[in-house]
């Protein structure tokens, strides 16, 4: 862009501005008009990643065989940032444009209510900026499984044995006895059994070749490790390798 600002008015009342950002800076005037730009941007993309994981949320509870991983695209995050705005949308062409936006659809009013959003509008082609932005939440997405997918899992065996719950209502309550805390703490170092048998693992197979230990934890840990197989048996496809989602939950071992 040239250091010369351009005005320019079209139907709908909207300026376009070109200059340098040094003269942005310098511009005062200018320099509230991008604000205000960047304020709405951000309302937008704040918005928008709530209602990308409600989305989600949503989808697994009435649909058994969801799938996330369809969704996991720049172009699904671009369509949820374009959903929270006002105005037409171009008519959708591919048929995984068309998914998106069923899905976003089914779930948008009632996020709208829910969060007691109303859509914003933010004239001129702002298809570049979603697009950005939309890249940028499916690389957060993507980043967090693969390397977080390891806390993750320990975080779901915390709350399918209610971790929290036993730490507060026995091992840290002052009047607790000494037996109730004994048999507490015996409890948690089974479910850290249970993690380190996961942990250690090199493959989905191996942990199969452990379910004796596992029987001996007790039967709610058996239960356990059944309800996350489908997890465990789908990360770097039961393998152990350096590019898989099972390395980040082995690699501290």
């Amino acid at each position: 862009m040239d250091g010369n600002d351009h005005q320019n008015a079209n139907a709908r009342n909207m300026v376009v501005l070109k200059s340098s950002l040094r003269n942005i800076l310098r511009n005062p005037q200018h320099l509230i008009i991008y604000q205000d730009v960047v304020t709405t941007m951000n309302k937008i993309v704040t918005a928008g990643s709530l209602f990308a994981r409600f989305v989600f949320v949503c989808a697994y509870k009435d649909e058994d065989e969801f799938n996330v991983d369809v969704y996991i695209t720049r172009g699904f995050f671009t369509e949820v940032l374009r959903s929270l705005q006002t105005g037409l949308r171009m008519e959708a062409k591919s048929d995984d444009t068309k998914r998106y936006r069923a899905l976003i659809n089914r779930y948008k009013e009632e996020f709208l209510l829910t969060y007691r959003f109303q859509p914003i509008q933010l004239p001129g082609n702002s298809s570049s900026w979603e697009a950005y932005v939309g890249q940028q939440m499916c690389t957060a997405y993507l980043n967090n499984a693969e390397m977080r997918s390891g806390q993750h899992l320990r975080s779901i065996i915390n709350v399918l044995f209610t971790v929290k719950e036993k730490l507060r209502s026995t091992v840290r309550r002052n009047d607790a006895t000494a037996t109730e805390k004994a048999l507490a703490r015996a409890y948690l170092a089974d479910i850290t059994s249970l993690k380190d048998i996961i942990r250690n693992a090199n493959s989905f197979n191996e942990i199969l070749g452990r379910m004796d230990e596992l029987q001996d934890l007790g039967e709610e840990f058996v239960e356990c490790f059944h309800l996350l197989s489908p997890v465990l048996e789908l990360m770097g496809e039961g393998g152990y390798r350096q590019d898989s989602l099972w390395y980040e939950i082995t690699a501290s071992k």
